[in-house]
C-alpha cells in the first residue's frame, strides 16, 4: 500500500498528546553513528515519510532524538525514533492479557487474523506536541505529524482506540492487541455477518489493512507464538524444537535460557513446575555452577514431553473432579496481591497471580484468594475442592473452629461459605507456610522470566474488595 493513500484517524476523534512532566528541561541527543546499510534504509524511509506528510522539517526544536532502526522478521528495517529522554508519565491503560486473548479464540472453527498498516502512523499528534518528536539525520532535522514508533505511550494510545472503535465487538467476535485484530467464529454460520461489521467500522474511522499480514478463513494459525486450531491451543513446533536442539547447560545463563523457554510452553507440560524443579534451582548455584545427573535426568524427560503433539484443550480441565490448590500471600509498602496454584488429579496445572488495587490485610488476602479460586473451580466443572492454605485463622473460621469478631471477615466468611454449598465436597486444610514449597517455587519461577515474554503466571487485578461489589480489572482467568 502507498502511504499516500492511507487516511489518518479524524484528530477530533482522537489524536495522541505527550504529556510532558512540569519543569522538564528539553533534551538534544548527541548524533549516533550509523552504518551504511542503515543510512540506505533510513534515505528509503524518510523518502516514503515525506511524500505521505508524514514528518515534516523542522527548525530550531528543543527535544532533539536519534533514529534508531530495527530489523523486522521478514529482513526489512523499521524507523524508531529514541524518545528516552522524553519525560512523559506512564499512561496507565490496561492492555489486554495476552494469555485471555490466546485462550478467548482456542477452538474456533474459523479465524481471520489482520493487521493494520503502520497502524501508529494512522493517528496524528497533537500540533502542539509535533515539534518534541523531532529527530536528526544526515539530511536534517524533522518531526513528526503522525504517530511514531517508539514513543513510550504509544501502544496505550493504539489500545485506547481499537477499543473505542470495536468496543461491541470485542471479546464476542473478535480479540485486538494493539494491532493484532483477530475475528473468530464458534460456527460457520454468521461468520460472514460478523467480518462484515468489522469492515465497516474499520471503514468508518479510515483504518487501512496491511493486506501482507492478513489471512481470512484459517482454521491454524500463530498467534502470540501460540498455534490456534479447532482443536484447541496447540504448542508452537518451533520453541518446542527450540528446546529438543538444545545442548545441556554449562552456566547458569544458559540455564535461564532454557527456563525462559520451558515458562513459555508451561501449560502444555502437565506438572512442569515440580518436573523442572531440579533446573529451577540451578539458578540458586551462581557461584558454583554444577549440572548434575537429576538436571539432566530432568532436561531429558523436557525434550521427551516436547517431542509429542502438545494441544491444551477445554476436555482436560472439564473432568477434573478434584482441585488443589496452594498460595503465598503477601501485602507490604509496594502493593498486595497472592499467588495461586490449581491441580488437578490429572496434574493439569493454573498458576495465578491476583493483584490488588486496595490495601489488603494479610486476612483479607486469604480471603479473596479463596473466593477467586472457588469460583475458577465453579468454571471448570470441579465437583469437589480441596484449598490450601497457611492462615490458621482463616481455616479456623471457615470450618467453624474460630468465630469471626471482626464485621469485614464476617462478610468474608458468608461470601465463602455461600458459594462452595454447591460443591459435592469441599475441603480447606491449613498448611504451614515452611511446608508450602510449591508456592515459595512458583514465586522464584515468576522471577526469572524477563520483560516482553508470555508470563506463565497470569495476572489478574481487583480495583475494591469483593465484598463491596464486583471489583475485578481483568475479569477474565487463563490457563498457564
Amino acid at each position: 500500500m502507498d502511504p499516500t493513500d492511507m487516511p489518518s484517524i479524524d484528530p477530533d476523534f482522537l489524536c495522541h498528546r505527550l504529556s510532558i512532566s512540569l519543569g522538564a528541561r528539553p533534551v538534544s541527543q548527541k548524533k549516533r553513528r550509523l552504518g551504511e546499510e542503515k543510512k540506505r534504509a533510513i534515505r528509503a524511509e524518510m523518502a516514503k515519510l515525506l511524500q505521505a506528510r508524514f514528518i515534516q522539517e523542522v527548525k530550531y526544536p528543543s527535544w532533539l532524538s536519534n533514529v534508531v532502526m530495527v530489523k523486522k522478521s521478514s529482513g526489512k528495517w523499521r524507523m524508531c525514533t529514541d524518545y528516552t529522554d522524553l519525560a512523559c508519565p506512564k499512561d496507565l491503560y490496561l492492555l489486554p492479557n495476552i494469555d485471555a486473548l490466546v485462550d478467548g479464540a482456542s477452538s474456533c472453527r474459523l479465524l481471520n487474523f489482520m493487521d493494520t498498516y503502520s497502524g501508529y502512523n494512522q493517528i496524528r499528534m497533537h500540533p502542539s506536541d509535533e515539534s518534541k518528536t523531532a529527530f536528526i539525520t544526515n539530511e536534517g532535522n524533522f518531526c513528526y505529524r503522525v504517530m511514531p514508533f517508539g514513543l513510550k505511550n504509544a501502544r496505550a494510545t493504539y489500545q485506547r482506540l481499537m477499543d473505542q472503535i470495536l468496543k461491541d465487538h470485542v471479546r464476542n467476535q473478535l480479540e485486538v492487541y494493539v494491532e493484532d485484530t483477530m475475528v473468530k467464529s464458534k460456527m460457520e454460520i454468521g461468520h460472514d455477518e460478523n467480518l462484515a461489521s468489522i469492515f465497516k467500522v474499520l471503514r468508518k474511522y479510515q483504518l487501512r489493512l496491511n493486506p501482507e499480514k492478513c489471512s481470512f478463513g484459517v482454521k491454524a494459525e500463530k498467534f502470540f507464538g501460540f498455534m490456534l486450531t479447532r482443536r484447541g491451543i496447540e504448542a508452537n513446533p518451533e520453541k518446542c524444537n527450540t528446546i529438543i536442539d538444545m545442548r545441556s547447560p554449562k552456566s547458569v545463563k544458559e540455564v535461564h535460557q532454557l527456563t525462559e523457554r520451558v515458562i513459555a510452553l508451561a501449560r502444555f507440560l502437565s506438572q512442569s513446575t515440580e518436573k523442572s524443579t531440579p533446573i529451577f534451582q540451578r539458578l540458586r548455584k551462581i557461584e558454583c555452577f554444577r549440572w548434575t545427573n537429576e538436571c539432566e535426568a530432568a532436561f531429558q524427560e523436557l525434550k521427551m514431553m516436547l517431542s509429542s503433539p502438545l494441544i491444551l484443550t477445554w476436555s482436560i480441565l472439564v473432568t477434573s473432579v478434584i482441585i488443589q490448590k496452594e498460595e503465598d500471600g503477601s501485602s507490604n509498602k509496594k502493593g498486595n496481591g497472592v499467588r495461586i496454584i490449581l491441580e488437578g488429579p490429572s496434574g493439569v496445572l493454573i498458576e495465578q497471580s491476583l493483584c490488588f488495587g486496595f490495601r489488603a490485610s494479610n486476612n483479607q488476602a486469604e480471603y479473596e484468594a479463596s473466593l477467586v479460586r472457588v469460583r475458577l473451580a465453579k468454571e471448570l466443572g470441579a465437583k469437589r475442592l480441596t484449598i490450601k492454605t497457611n492462615s490458621q485463622l482463616i481455616t479456623g473460621q471457615v470450618n467453624g473452629e474460630y468465630q469471626a469478631k471482626d464485621l469485614q471477615l464476617t462478610r468474608y466468611l458468608g461470601m465463602v461459605k455461600a458459594q462452595t454449598e454447591t460443591f459435592e465436597g469441599f475441603t480447606l486444610l491449613h498448611v504451614p507456610q515452611e511446608q508450602n514449597e510449591r508456592a515459595d517455587l512458583l514465586v522464584k519461577l515468576a522471577s526469572t522470566q524477563k520483560g516482553g515474554l508470555h508470563r506463565t503466571i497470569i495476572q489478574k487485578a481487583l480495583g475494591r474488595p469483593t465484598i463491596e461489589g464486583t471489583g475485578v480489572l481483568c475479569t477474565e482467568w487463563r490457563l498457564s
